[in-house]
């Protein structure tokens, strides 16, 4: 990776550098974070891709690399976390290169290893989801998403490395900017009328 962030320029606790890699009792790969706690960063296909965790060379070069710890996370108010929603926005030019719907579409992807199966899991059309694929793929230096057809299991899909980062980079703006607002969001929710009394749905 050339752009791995450096823990003296995240002021979030709840971001930690990767620091090695052990495997739990099933023989998965787990991240051993600065903070103490370890983070699954599995290669389970179709439903999760990480190659590169199978090398000790790819392994090597993901050190240093800021995953957000959700054991380190501050515990948000369950009525902050569930009535305010910041909608971060990346753009280029005058495409959205990645917003809360792509990430979703990246997520699905990830967990399910296949377009049309991601489409269904998100109520979403195949040709929706594609043109969603489609612009973040030509948003980006290189694609997020790379499909496979054929073969017993009638193809796929999954994220590229790039995707996986990507992905995790953009949640953790969304983390970071839902516990920047938490006070000021607290007090306008504390200034709105409950739900049913004389507000329309």
């Amino acid at each position: 990776m050339n752009d791995v962030q450096t823990v003296e320029s995240q002021p979030h606790a709840w971001m930690q550098p990767i620091v090695g890699f052990h495997q739990d009792a099933e023989s998965h790969w787990v991240a051993d974070l600065a903070c103490g706690h370890g983070q699954h960063v599995r290669h389970d296909p179709p439903w999760q891709n990480r190659p590169w965790v199978l090398t000790e060379a790819s392994r090597q070069s993901y050190l240093g690399y800021l995953l957000r710890c959700r054991r380190c996370e501050p515990a948000l108010s369950p009525a902050l976390s569930g009535l305010v929603q910041p909608r971060l926005r990346v753009l280029v030019g005058d495409q959205i290169a990645l917003g809360p719907g792509k990430a979703g579409v990246l997520q699905a992807i990830a967990e399910h290893g296949s377009l049309s199966q991601a489409a269904r899991a998100l109520n979403m059309s195949y040709r929706r989801l594609w043109a969603l694929v489609d612009t973040m793929n030509q948003c980006f230096i290189s694609p997020l998403v790379e499909t496979q057809t054929g073969g017993t299991q009638g193809g796929g899909a999954m994220l590229t490395p790039l995707g996986e980062q990507v992905l995790q980079h953009y949640q953790n703006m969304q983390a970071i900017a839902l516990a920047a607002i938490e006070s000021e969001s607290a007090q306008l929710l504390a200034w709105l009328k409950p739900v049913g009394d004389g507000v329309a749905d």
